[in-house]
């Protein structure tokens, strides 16, 4: 029988007394799609009459389940499978699970007789469960079947390892844990320079990264950590450096009334420096770009006596611009 959706009650007619029956009822969608089917048996009323009769009534035997299994065990679900001994004669399974602790209520749940497996979900990560399975007859139950499983930890990435360190740029990668996940979240943030922890978000198919946009010189510290439906790991935890994108050994000489000269040992991967000089009061700036191959460079038209601040700026290819180097002169 098909009725309406917006109905939740039914009379059934046409009975024999005295009968026991099985009802199944299942949700039907619009795209015919079926859920699964709720299973309830009743028994209707003996008809009145005043005839003794005698009976013989045989019991059928009844037999537990055998090849009780748990597998494909997941962080939120586990699969229970068994081997069915009398399914012509067994009306449907009670499938009962609860976790060892018992801090949580048992759930239960009702198999057709012809389906010999179901995937208990959703359920606790790390949590040890115990799974009891009983054939149910038309005169009763059948014998008890238990098994234990344990769902899979919220397990964190290992190994993490950084490659490919450049002066704004370093990789980082790192092993996959056993557990399916949903993806990784990669948090990175300066230790030494002042700056928000940046946050970026992979699939589950990935486990390295190219980090970009980053300080020269400087030392991050970086996070890892895995996604699953029910939560997420902990962080698998580390250090990366970028290069230092600078000159080395600035110093001035010929220092003059109104001229001074800088010098440096080259950076080996600048293409062009930035080179500011600026008294420190702030009344006086010159800026000037040179090669990569420059070592030295003189400013003119300075003050007398008045304190200048020199800074070299080394700047690659793609317009990566290093830190400034610095050093303090007076006239």
């Amino acid at each position: 029988v098909l009725v309406n959706g917006n109905i939740n009650t039914y009379l059934i007619k046409g009975l024999e007394p005295a009968s026991e029956y099985e009802i199944l009822l299942a949700a039907v969608y619009a795209n015919e799609v079926e859920s699964d089917e709720v299973i309830l048996i009743e028994t209707t009323a003996k008809r009145t009459t005043t005839v003794a009769t005698t009976t013989t009534r045989t019991i059928t035997p009844r037999y537990a389940v055998k090849n009780l299994r748990i597998d494909e065990e997941t962080t939120f679900s586990m699969r229970v499978s068994w081997q069915a001994v009398d399914s012509r004669n067994v009306r449907h399974y009670r499938l009962t699970y609860i976790s060892a602790k018992g801090d949580r209520a048992e759930e239960t749940r009702t198999v057709p007789s012809g389906q010999t497996s179901l995937v208990l979900q959703p359920l606790l990560s790390d949590t040890e469960y115990k799974v009891t399975i009983i054939p149910v007859y038309p005169d009763g139950d059948g014998p008890v079947s238990s098994q234990m499983g344990r769902t899979l930890p919220l397990s964190a990435p290992k190994n993490l390892r950084v490659s490919e360190e450049w002066y704004n740029r370093f990789r980082i990668s790192w092993d996959v844990p056993p557990s399916p996940t949903m993806g990784y979240r990669v948090v990175y943030q300066p230790l030494s320079a002042p700056g928000q922890a940046l946050e970026t978000f992979v699939g589950e198919d990935v486990n390295t990264m190219l980090i970009l946009n980053l300080l020269s010189g400087t030392e991050y510290s970086v996070k890892v950590i895995a996604s699953y439906t029910t939560g997420s790991s902990e962080a698998l935890s580390g250090k990366a450096k970028t290069l230092y994108l600078g000159v080395s050994n600035l110093s001035t000489y010929q220092v003059r009334m109104t001229s001074v000269c800088a010098q440096w040992v080259p950076q080996r991967h600048a293409s062009s420096y930035r080179l500011v000089i600026q008294s420190v009061t702030g009344s006086q700036k010159q800026e000037t770009k040179l090669g990569g191959g420059a070592s030295r460079h003189c400013f003119n038209n300075l003050k007398p006596n008045t304190e200048y601040k020199i800074s070299v700026y080394s700047q690659l290819q793609d317009g990566t611009e290093g830190p400034a180097v610095t050093a303090n002169v007076k006239t």
